[in-house]
């Protein structure tokens, strides 16, 4: 069977067509993966930094109570009321006096 002209045409536009769509799919393809990255980047950014500032506001209360415990025990205040003052226990305090060298 003999193609004609026309046969051969049309087969070169569906095959272009084919080869279009088939990189479109690919770009589409490497579009989303794309996306996907970039939006788990910024959901770990912002989980980052959720966890940071938890993690920051944890530590400034644990400074602050070394602090005062450390001003407390500066003022002549016993052991007991310390740990009344803080809610922190004797064996905390005593760490943090012996850690502080006082």
């Amino acid at each position: 069977m003999m193609e004609t002209k026309e046969d051969v045409i049309t087969y070169k536009i569906r095959e272009n067509a084919r080869d279009s769509y088939a990189a479109k799919m690919i770009d589409l393809k490497e579009f989303a993966e794309e996306t996907g990255r970039k939006e788990g980047r910024k959901e770990g950014r912002k989980e980052g930094r959720k966890e940071g500032r938890k993690e920051g506001r944890k530590e400034g209360r644990r400074k602050e109570k070394i602090d005062m415990v450390i001003n407390l025990k500066h003022m002549g205040m016993g052991t007991e009321f310390i740990a009344t003052a803080t809610r922190l226990s004797k064996q905390e305090i005593e760490d943090i006096l012996s850690d502080h060298n006082l």
